[in-house]
């Protein structure tokens, strides 16, 4: 199995578990004999490495090999046997027979298990824990530099100034213990002869009983890694530290003298910043915009280009025809004014006009909404449909939308494109299509009225 693929790997199959501790093993045991200087333990040890380590898989990254990834596994639970003086939780007591053997035996360990000569081995063993540990991960494991220095904790220069130290440590102990005294050391410490180099001896392997109990204890029971926890809280503190962003960069945009109201002010030619106020409902926006005074009815409410287009007309109008449009735009704060305009004219003898309009521009760059548009009122009851015209790029004909105001009244409006250009041309048509009144005009500002034609 490449260690190229373990690194995009959530959680492993029996097969990969079973493939992984044969491979492992060997490695893993010995390192935790190195360290504890127990059989036992080390057999125990080993067990609970691959258990802690499989359930963690997904955290490795490969920063450095499996093998030294598997080690540092071993090193925590070395320590923890040395403070507590009690084996690992993941003891296989009452799993597997007393001699930590089942039907299919795991051979007892040599010394050909190791790979430093038989003269220099004793003196090893009976170096300093820290010596004796560096020394065989960087001759027996071939770890050295970086990876070495992180296993161990420290930094690289302070694991090659360790193994240096190791190194003259050993040399002195040789120098002084000589072969006679190394062999007086095999026979004084049983378990070091029975370490003593063998090469006709089995490798020991763990057994399939040993391999199952793993695979269960794996399989049996998932959980996140302390990686994956720390991974969701800080993609989760990333978002709501994104989301506070954009909410304080929305309210910044939007609140009444903010960036929105200081772009537009600019557009218009302003020096200072207006401050649009924020209104519950469009029409209370366009009340808190402040008018002339003069009370206003909403006769009818268009929404379209994201906000809406407020069709009013002055309650104390008498003799005469008026009529104001305004557009407001929906923000996440509310609603809030954008442009707006009317017109006013006295009331034509009946049957002499068929509509009359007002042409608004389209807004100055940084502004929204449906402009440039022309609106109006329909006069007679003749006109069925009407049409603008525009030039421009994309010069052609727009139909009016037409809406029944109160009482038989109705009002009209076309949106033009964005492109819309002179000459600009109306035309009120009856129910059969045919023209009754047109008329033509350059000025997009322009407001008058179609007078019917003369029988």
């Amino acid at each position: 199995m490449e260690e190229e693929y373990l690194k995009h790997i959530a959680r492993l199959s029996s097969p990969e578990i079973d493939a992984l501790v044969r491979r492992y093993w060997q490695d893993v045991r010995q390192y935790a004999y190195f360290l504890t200087r127990k059989e036992r333990l080390a057999d125990d040890i080993a067990h609970d490495t691959f258990i802690r380590a499989f359930r963690a898989v997904d955290s490795f990254r490969g920063q450095v090999a499996f093998r030294s990834w598997l080690f540092a596994f071993v090193r925590k639970a070395a320590f923890l046997s040395r403070v507590t003086a009690i084996r690992p939780k993941a003891t296989t007591a009452g799993l597997l027979p007393p001699d930590g053997r089942s039907g299919s035996a795991e051979p007892k360990s040599s010394s050909s298990e190791i790979s430093i000569s038989g003269e220099i081995w004793p003196a090893v063993m009976q170096l300093p824990g820290r010596y004796r540990e560096i020394l065989v991960l960087h001759t027996h494991y071939g770890l050295a530099g970086t990876e070495l220095a992180k296993l161990l904790g420290i930094a690289e220069g302070s694991a090659n100034a360790r193994l240096r130290r190791a190194r003259a440590k050993l040399a002195k102990r040789m120098r002084e213990a000589g072969p006679r005294s190394m062999d007086a050391a095999f026979l004084a410490d049983g378990l070091l002869a029975e370490r003593r180099p063998s090469h006709a001896a089995a490798i020991r392997m763990p057994s399939e009983s040993r391999i199952a109990i793993i695979e269960r204890e794996v399989s049996g029971m998932p959980r996140p890694t302390a990686r994956r926890r720390k991974a969701w809280i800080v993609w989760s503190g990333a978002v709501l530290t994104f989301l506070m962003f954009l909410l304080a960069l929305g309210y910044a945009y939007e609140t009444p003298g903010g960036i929105a109201d200081w772009r537009y002010s600019r557009a218009i030619g302003m020096s200072g910043t207006m401050r649009i106020p924020i209104g519950h409902t469009p029409e209370e926006a366009f009340l808190k915009m402040g008018n002339s005074g003069t009370p206003m009815q909403l006769i009818h409410e268009a929404h379209l280009d994201g906000g809406a287009l407020l069709f009013m007309k002055r309650n104390t109008t008498v003799g005469g025809t008026d009529l104001q449009l305004e557009f407001v735009r929906k923000t996440w704060l509310g609603w809030k004014w954008v442009m707006g305009g009317g017109y006013g004219m006295s009331v034509a003898k009946e049957g002499t006009e068929a509509l009359n309009y007002m042409s608004m521009p389209r807004l100055p760059a940084g502004g929204t909404g449906p402009f440039p548009i022309v609106f109006g009122q329909l006069s007679s009851p003749l006109v069925a449909n009407v049409r603008v015209t525009t030039g421009g790029p994309d010069a052609g004909e727009y139909p009016a939308l037409i809406a029944s105001v109160g009482a038989g009244g109705r009002i009209w409006f076309a949106v033009l494109p964005k492109t819309a250009a002179p000459p600009y041309g109306i035309e009120a048509l009856d129910d059969r299509g045919a023209i009754l009144a047109s008329e033509s005009f350059e000025d997009p500002r322009e407001s008058g009225s179609l007078p019917m034609p003369k029988a």
